[in-house]
C-alpha cells in the first residue's frame, strides 16, 4: 500500500502509517453512515438523522520553534459556525489528544443546540 505522507512528516506530527490509516478509515465510514442517515431522513424515512461520530473537519498542527502541538476537530457547523474552546493539556499520547479533541468538539455541538445557540462544535 502506498504512504499517504512521508514517515518523517508522519512522526513530526505523533503519528504512525497505522495510526493515520485507522483514522482515515474511521473518518470514511463514519461520513458513509452520516451520509445514509441523512439520505433516509430526506426520503421520509427516518424522522431525523443526526451524525453519529463524523466531524466536518480534523486538522493538526506543529510549530517547530515552540514545539506546541495542537488539534482542530470541527464536529458540526449545521446550526451555525462551531464554537469550542482551548484544552492546555499533558496528553500521554497523540491518540488521547486527539480523543478529547473529539469528544469536546461533539459535546460543544449538543451544548449549543440544548442551548438553542446559532452555533456549531
Amino acid at each position: 500500500m502506498a504512504k499517504a505522507m512521508s514517515t518523517p512528516a508522519l512522526e513530526r506530527h505523533g503519528l504512525t502509517d497505522e495510526q493515520l490509516r485507522w483514522m482515515l478509515n474511521n473518518m470514511l465510514l463514519q461520513r458513509m453512515l452520516d451520509n445514509r442517515g441523512f439520505q433516509l431522513n430526506r426520503q421520509g424515512k427516518i424522522p431525523f438523522a443526526t451524525g453519529s461520530e463524523g466531524h466536518e473537519g480534523i486538522h493538526a498542527f506543529f510549530d517547530e520553534k515552540s514545539g506546541l502541538k495542537c488539534i482542530i476537530a470541527v464536529h458540526s457547523t449545521a446550526r451555525g459556525p462551531a464554537a469550542g474552546g482551548c484544552r492546555m493539556w499533558p496528553f500521554p499520547s497523540a491518540d488521547a489528544a486527539l480523543e478529547d479533541a473529539l469528544r469536546l468538539s461533539r459535546a460543544m455541538s449538543y451544548k449549543n443546540a440544548m442551548a438553542d445557540l446559532e452555533l456549531g462544535g
